[in-house]
């Protein structure tokens, strides 16, 4: 055999034995990289119905609760039923809302937005009685999210066309609203 066919068949050897000892050897000295899902929603998934959803934003206060003979009406501000796709579509935006990261808990009120400083706040009940609430407060600097603290108090990062989808939502049912 000629010299670079043996200098290829000895490094073939060499990669198929490493190959073989990080596969069944012992790697416990060796760093160790666990996947973990970029994102997840902010809401544990449900099979259960949403029976009333409430969203303040930048003054505006909408509550809307189900009533099962008649379909989804405005308790408050106007007291009128509105248009039930649009309100499910809001529904499905918030049950989707994904994290994009979380923060650490000692984040700054005044970004996260807390109770009634909140920029935007959404809080429903399931029709077992179970309720979740999010508060938004400010947009990231780098523009790429929203912060908001989720019902378990965690400390996140939404993303921003998440949560601008369900602020226009919300001005759209106000819209619909006010035209009945």
């Amino acid at each position: 055999m000629r010299k670079p066919t043996l200098i290829a068949l000895a490094i073939f050897l060499v990669l198929g034995a490493f190959a073989l000892f990080l596969e069944k050897g012992d790697t416990s000295g060796l760093i160790k990289i666990t996947p973990t899902p970029t994102t997840y929603l902010a809401f544990a998934a449900s099979n259960e119905e949403i029976d009333k959803l409430a969203v303040y934003s930048s003054g505006n206060e909408l509550i809307v609760v189900k009533i099962p003979s008649s379909g989804w009406r405005v308790v408050k501000p106007l007291g009128v039923e509105v248009d039930p796709g649009i309100v499910e579509e809001m529904i499905a935006a918030i049950q989707d809302l994904k994290v994009l990261r979380v923060l650490p808990a000692n984040l700054m009120d005044a970004d996260i937005g807390t109770g009634d400083n909140a920029n935007v706040r959404i809080e429903f009940t399931y029709s077992s009685g179970l309720s979740e609430k999010i508060m938004v407060g400010n947009r990231a600097a780098t523009g790429s999210g929203y912060y908001a603290r989720l019902s378990n108090g965690e400390v996140v990062l939404l993303p921003s066309f998440s949560v601008e989808t369900i602020t226009d939502l919300l001005a759209k049912v106000l819209l619909d609203s006010v035209s009945n």
